[in-house]
């Protein structure tokens, strides 16, 4: 296991998040892949819960919150919100090696950023992108790294020692009491709390540059990462028209 609880209380939290086109935008394009180019783009809704409950915990702790993201260089202004949110720092993984990638590379990728800027007490995910929906990043990220992991976490409680937190989980068809050990990977309901939310991009911009970190594909190994790290394949898509009364 490459995460291991620090000797003090206080916690170190990374929060994964993944910037999208805003919902009214979305479309697909000619590959039968979203389109992100020209679109407004904002921080998808599960991840604005990962990254306020990541600075909850880091400030009831005294610990830190890092937001890690990959993406294009315009990714960057989602760390800036985080941070202007009250994160301390930012990672931006970048790389035109990372293009193509489907979850199984994305999660490849952020957990070796997890193992290069570790140690980590707890990392929280969104439970799934509104443009994707999948909800495959944080299992798959947990199962590489031999974390454990928790879905759709409603309630979350740290046990004194930090060793370990009660969740409540809000799945699909039942309610779900759990404890976790610590480190693990917990992915954010809707109710978690109140989402991290800084619209106005003249806050963004009063972020110190310093505090965001950027990492190439090199940094993180060989890989394979994007299209050739991705077993996925995106088929023939068509729009189906519904026509109503």
């Amino acid at each position: 296991m490459f995460l291991s609880i620090c000797d003090t209380a206080r916690m170190r939290v990374a929060a994964l998040v993944k910037q999208i086109p805003e919902f009214e935008s979305m479309e697909l394009g000619p590959d039968g892949r979203l389109r992100r180019e020209g679109l407004p783009l904002e921080m998808s809704a599960y991840c604005r819960r990962a990254v306020a409950e990541g600075v909850l915990v880091a400030a009831q702790t005294g610990g830190t919150c890092t937001v890690i993201t990959l993406g294009p260089p315009s990714a960057e202004d989602v760390l800036r919100e985080a941070i202007a949110y009250g994160a301390d720092e930012g990672i931006l993984v970048s790389d035109p090696a990372f293009a193509g990638s489907d979850t199984l590379a994305t999660a490849r990728a952020l957990a070796a950023t997890l193992e290069l800027t570790g140690p980590y007490d707890l990392v929280l995910v969104g439970r799934s992108s509104v443009d994707a929906d999948t909800g495959q990043v944080g299992p798959q990220v947990a199962e590489l790294l031999d974390l454990p992991f928790a879905t759709g976490v409603k309630r979350l409680a740290l046990a004194a020692d930090r060793r370990s937190a009660d969740v409540g989980l809000e799945l699909d068809d039942e309610w779900v009491e759990a404890t976790v050990a610590l480190p693990a990977v917990l992915s954010a309901a809707e109710r978690l709390i109140d989402p991290c939310k800084i619209k106005d991009p003249a806050v963004w911009a009063t972020v110190d540059p310093a505090r965001i970190r950027r990492l190439r594909a090199r940094e993180l190994g060989a890989g394979p990462w994007g299209q050739a790290g991705s077993p996925t394949r995106v088929g023939e898509t068509r729009v189906e028209q519904v026509d109503r009364a």
